[in-house]
This record gives C-alpha cells, structure tokens and sequence, in this order.
C-alpha cells in the first residue's frame, strides 16, 4: 500500500497551482483594456496614470483633447461609447459634470451627460456581456 503524501507537501502543490493561476488571471486582466471616461479631469487622469504605471492599457475617453484622452467623443454619444466597449473588460466612469461647471454649463448639459452619459456606458457595458459586479465569462468581445 502507498503512503499518502504528507499533508505539507500537498499544500505547498496547491499553494503552488494557487500562485501559478493568480499570475495567470493577472496576465490576462493586465492584457484586457481598461476603459475611463472622463481622461484628463482630476480623477481621470489619476486613474489613467496609475492604471498604465501597472502596467494595464487604458483607453481614455473624454471630449477634450489631452495627454490622457486617447477617444475624443462624448459619453451621451451612445455609438462613441459602444465603439470604445470593443476589448474592453473594466470601465471607470469619472465624467461628470459637478458644482464647478454650473458656471459654464447649462442644466441641460448636467442631465446629458450625468445622467443619459451614466445610462449610455451602463447599457453598453450590459450589452457588452458585463454583468453587475464583474464580468461573465464567454462574452469577450
């Protein structure tokens, strides 16, 4: 009769196949796009710069032009946002307009884009194959 496997050793495979299977699923999220609208505001570009210091490629979507917006477009233009859901697995939306722009913008603009925006990229993101919480394998893109 065989003798079983001390139980070290049998934890330090797993731990092993646990560690071996974490890089995997970090290569393969690091290798997916990562999307942020609202780029070259304050905390767009703090996503933007962060995200690429680790290593992960991001599209910056905003409507102005900047060293972190790679889309110009807006988020109310729902076919803007649906082609920049292509490859993309993660979304961070941080364009809004707040108390700032009441100055410069009209209610209007705050309903566009703070609300019928937020719509565009969480419909997109459905139709997309995300599901709330994370993602649902089988639906790349």
């Amino acid at each position: 009769m065989a003798a079983l496997p001390a139980q070290s050793s049998i934890s330090n495979r797993s731990a092993e196949r646990d560690d071996r299977n974490s890089v995997s699923t970090e290569r393969q999220i690091r290798d997916t796009t990562v999307l942020v609208a609202g780029s070259p505001g304050r905390l767009g570009e703090a996503l933007v710069r962060t995200l690429r210091n680790l290593g992960y490629k991001v599209l910056g979507l905003d409507i102005l032009d900047g060293p972190f917006t790679d889309q110009i477009g807006s988020i109310t233009d729902r076919s803007c946002v649906r082609r920049c859901m292509l490859g993309v697995r993660t979304v961070f939306h941080a364009a809004t307009l707040h108390k700032p722009h009441v100055a410069t913008h009209s209610r209007q603009d705050f309903v566009d884009t703070n609300i019928i925006g937020t719509l565009n990229l969480l419909e997109e993101a459905v139709t997309a194959g995300y599901i709330l919480g994370g993602w649902e394998p089988g639906h790349e893109r």
